[in-house]
């Protein structure tokens, strides 16, 4: 009789394998992206241009918010969970929730009352509230999360967005078909988040057979410390990718916000594909560099795989964005198809860095992350500012391209991969 594995106890779950994972995120988040495109279109079609305009800006100034709140813990879960024993898993938990906890709070609270200062947030207060209650609600999955994915596990993770998305599609075209407007949209932000976090903490039970709650467990010194680094360059990430939609939408009208919510939405369907490779190769690539093992080869697999399809991607794009747009939105959307084909042009650069922030982190070398991130979102900041003021959607469009191209190289250089930066851009290019 073959003796039993010590890895394997009730309190950890048997890991899938490196495809399995892959296989598994790919598979939830197609229906994460299916099931949000479906529900945005008919949100967009019922409530108009100015009501995803208004949930677009809203949830842009969430989702900074969400960053500092979290304040990278996931990613150091993930990272400190792989190899570790059950009851060091657990403290993590307890103490990320802990955390978690009192930081949306305050900054919920903080969210609410700028509306009642901020002219553009005037009237808008209530759907403010809900937003931020989302900060409160999601505090015991994000570090859930984060240990389902350090013991190889993204089944559960994939499941656990699945059942966030339909569950907030399901309450939101329920409300609007019963007429409450533009709250439909904010009322099921907030329901979803509630059934997102009840589903991994039941989750985490019948796997673990232990219940969770917040906690001090003496982890604070590498959540605080080596999570600040990450939530810098988090922080500054969301900047990033998110002050374009706020900078427009303080500019412009909520209809011109809108229409590049959609583009972008359409644009984020093939930015998952290379960030769910990174993301699933995040525990192996912690386990190697624990083990003091050579991936070098694996980075250059992985790093083409990751490229490639960006490359693809746009050479397809110049043919069928239109025709797509106008298939799915209808004839009034055509305006959405060329800032999806011009937003389609950093999807290589995308790719490589989510392969290459990941590694960075693994190597415990997440303190040059700030740097990198900080570099980027300055360069877009100044092209944000400089484009959209005379072309709107498209000048925000436009201010994506140059700093995605120089976080790649930032990022490259921060994983201590030098020698992989240019060969892969050309051999994904000659592919193509």
């Amino acid at each position: 009789m073959p003796a039993p594995n010590p890895e394997i106890t009730p309190a950890t779950p048997r890991p899938q394998g490196a495809v399995a994972n892959f296989l598994s995120l790919l598979t939830g988040n197609a229906a994460v992206q299916c099931v949000n495109l479906a529900y945005l279109t008919v949100a967009a079609r019922v409530l108009g241009k100015e009501a995803i305009g208004v949930y677009s800006f809203l949830i842009a100034i969430h989702m900074l918010l969400s960053v500092v709140v979290s304040f990278g813990r996931e990613m150091i879960v993930t990272r400190e969970t792989t190899g570790a024993t059950a009851d060091r898993r657990h403290a993590l938990l307890e103490e990320a929730w802990l955390h978690h906890l009192l930081m949306g709070t305050l900054a919920a609270l903080a969210f609410t009352l700028a509306a009642l200062w901020v002219p553009k947030l005037t009237g808008r207060v209530a759907y403010i509230a809900l937003a931020a209650s989302t900060l409160v609600l999601v505090s015991p999955a994000i570090a859930i999360r984060g240990f389902f994915r350090g013991v190889k596990r993204m089944a559960i993770c994939a499941l656990a967005d699945v059942v966030h998305i339909v569950s907030r599609a399901a309450v939101g075209l329920v409300l609007i078909a019963a007429g409450f407007g533009v709250a439909s949209i904010f009322w099921a932000f907030a329901v979803s988040s509630a059934c997102f976090s009840v589903f991994l903490l039941v989750a985490y039970y019948c796997h673990a057979h232990r219940l969770l709650r917040p906690a001090p467990r003496g982890e604070h010194r590498v959540l605080l410390k080596d999570g600040g680094q990450v939530a810098g360059a988090h922080l500054t990430s969301g900047v990033f990718n998110r002050f374009d939609w706020i900078f427009l939408g303080s500019l412009k009208t909520a209809a011109v916000v809108g229409v590049y919510s959609l583009a972008y939405r359409f644009f984020e369907v093939f930015l998952r594909v290379p960030g769910l490779m990174a993301l699933s190769a995040f525990p192996y690539l912690c386990e190697q560099e624990k083990k003091g093992d050579d991936s070098s080869a694996q980075m250059r697999l992985a790093l083409k795989l990751a490229v490639l399809p960006g490359c693809l991607v746009i050479a397809l794009a110049f043919w069928w964005a239109e025709p797509m747009v106008i298939l799915v939105l209808g004839p009034d959307y055509r305006e959405v198809a060329l800032l999806f084909v011009v937003l389609t042009l950093s999807l290589p650069f995308h790719g490589g860095c989510g392969l290459f922030y990941h590694l960075t982190i693994a190597r415990n070398r997440q303190r040059y992350l700030i740097l990198t991130s900080g570099s980027s979102a300055a360069v877009n900041v100044l092209l944000c500012v400089a484009l959209i003021p005379p072309l709107g959607g498209l000048g925000a469009a436009l201010a994506m391209l140059v700093p995605s191209v120089l976080q790649y190289f930032l990022l490259g250089l921060a994983a201590n991969e030098r020698r992989l930066l240019l060969a892969t851009l050309l051999h994904a290019l000659r592919a193509t």
